[in-house]
């Protein structure tokens, strides 16, 4: 849906983070995808979610906001 609205974004997993960080990586929590956009496309890239049937978790930090699919 990003793709199609044109807004370029970066989708990662912590996975390559777990073996980096972790002695065990089975450790590591995956329950989650990561979305890296660009400041100026967060109206536009929460407009996609909302369209898609994610929900804002309403607890947004400095940098990062949390959504899911109920």
């Amino acid at each position: 849906a990003l793709a199609e609205a044109r807004i370029p974004a970066l989708i990662t997993k912590g996975t390559a983070l777990a073996y980096s960080l972790y002695d065990d990586p089975a450790i590591r929590a995956r329950g989650d995808t990561d979305l890296i956009v660009l400041s100026r496309n967060r109206g536009k890239v929460r407009a996609v979610l909302r369209a898609a049937g994610f929900v804002d978790d309403a607890e947004a930090l400095a940098f990062q906001e949390n959504w899911h699919a109920p």
